[in-house]
């Protein structure tokens, strides 16, 4: 059985009204889809420590509330927090719009959104309007990027045909969030017990990747991938073509957007593996859930580090 999804849009698509950026755990930027160049290196050097602290005390709750409204120099950020205690990576998305009309949109669109001690008292007194055309497209791409995270604990127990159609969803909000074209195929699938659970946060680590680079490095901002289901487990490919511009360019040690995949592929047991022609990117990676290590249960958990000295 092979299955085939491909984004195609009959109309121009809108335009970004935010900036996000990828992030490894010490806020560093890996990739970044923004209109303007920020001039931002690390994230955590303009957001308060007070807000910080917040977004520590609660980040246990991720599966709870992923995403984080806070307070900084450019204005309220959004922290997306899904993947940060797993992977070690996390996402700031800073919207375009003044701080009124961000709290506005997410009294009205997206109060699944956790907004800070600081936050929370203006966020009581904003109004709640009819939201513009740009508003509304800004409230959807966060509402995709949720829906995709609720997944995170909904793998256990679902069908392999139900696995397939879940992770063409979330690639589909995921590319779409980035702002790249991803041709999307599934292999394999059947009825038959995968030996190796979906470890779902490798697979969304995987894919952001994917997306952050083929829309800075490949010809078209465009990627295809290839989803593979064995006895096993699943397996994803992604393959783009490069750029002229980056023909010369060593990926491994020069390309920001992959360094935290290559890290945890060799820090956090995932099994990943990487090739660079002259023409093309390919990654594979084996989307293998591994059993509980108990040695670190009582240990603290993964904590923010956000002293940028």
């Amino acid at each position: 059985m092979q299955r085939r999804f491909n984004p195609i849009l009959d109309e121009l698509p809108t335009p970004f009204c935010e900036d996000v950026y990828l992030l490894d755990k010490n806020g560093r930027v890996l990739g970044a889809r923004q209109g303007t160049d920020r001039k931002i290196n690390n994230i955590f050097s303009i957001i308060e420590n007070s807000e910080l602290d917040f977004v520590k005390e609660n980040m246990l709750f991720f599966n709870i509330h992923p995403l984080f409204l806070v307070n900084s120099i450019d204005g309220v950020i959004i922290l997306d927090l899904s993947l940060f205690n797993k992977k070690g990576i996390f996402m700031a998305i800073i919207p375009h719009f003044s701080k009124e009309q961000v709290l506005e949109i997410i009294k009205s669109e997206c109060s699944f959104i956790l907004a800070s001690p600081k936050i929370q008292a203006d966020l009581h007194f904003s109004i709640e309007r009819a939201l513009n055309a740009d508003e509304c497209a800004f409230a959807e791409r966060l509402k995709m990027l949720y829906h995709s995270e609720i997944y995170n604990s909904q793998v256990h127990g679902r069908t392999n045909v139900e696995l397939a159609d879940m992770m063409l969803e979330v690639a589909c909000n995921f590319s779409c969030f980035v702002g790249c074209e991803l041709e999307s195929f599934v292999h394999g699938v059947s009825i038959f017990e995968l030996k190796n659970e979906l470890c779902i946060y490798s697979y969304k680590f995987m894919l952001l990747t994917v997306c952050f680079a083929a829309r800075k490095y490949s010809a078209e901002r465009c990627a295809r991938m290839d989803i593979c289901f064995d006895e096993m487990g699943i397996s994803m490919n992604a393959t783009f073509e490069i750029d002229d511009v980056y023909k010369k360019v060593n990926f491994v040690t020069e390309a920001t957007e992959l360094m935290g995949l290559m890290s945890s592929s060799r820090n956090d047991k995932f099994l990943f593996e990487y090739l660079q022609s002259e023409r093309e990117l390919l990654f594979c990676g084996y989307l293998w859930q591994h059993s509980v290590d108990y040695e670190h249960v009582k240990k603290n958990s993964t904590d923010i580090k956000y002293n940028t000295k």
